[in-house]
């Protein structure tokens, strides 16, 4: 495990992150929590960026684990959401299946030449002042 995110963990340090999580068996919100409530920060989560597997929105709807369902009643009251979100995008908020990728907290004017560095990587949110939540999610 610790190879998976080397290249990753190294060209975030150069790009001055100031906090990162992996994101496994606690769902992004889970992780994204305790990220947020240790920086000061509230962190808002586009949730149209998200990538997700195909079909796996819809499934969610029917198809929760005890993680996930776990996750959601211990998180979701910490989370301010907005806009449309369908509750199979909502339910994989909290999903513990996850791939292990990495939270990253970026300074935005380094934000473009990070993703750039990392094949693959994405920005799904920012960081706001502190809020009445830690987390909101954009629908």
């Amino acid at each position: 495990m610790v190879a998976l995110n080397r290249e990753a963990s190294e060209s975030a340090v150069r790009h001055g992150v100031s906090g990162a999580t992996d994101v496994t068996g606690f769902g992004l919100m889970g992780h994204a929590e305790p990220l947020a409530r240790e920086s000061g920060v509230t962190l808002e989560i586009h949730a149209r960026e998200l990538p997700l597997l195909p079909d796996a929105a819809a499934l969610a709807v029917s198809h929760q684990a005890g993680g996930l369902k776990a996750n959601r009643l211990a998180i979701e009251g910490l989370v301010e959401y907005q806009g449309d979100l369908d509750e199979g995008r909502r339910a994989l908020l909290y999903d513990p299946q996850t791939s292990g990728g990495l939270l990253l907290l970026v300074p935005e004017d380094e934000a473009p030449a990070l993703l750039e560095a990392l094949a693959g990587a994405r920005a799904i949110g920012r960081a706001l002042p502190a809020g009445p939540k830690p987390l909101i999610v954009r629908g």
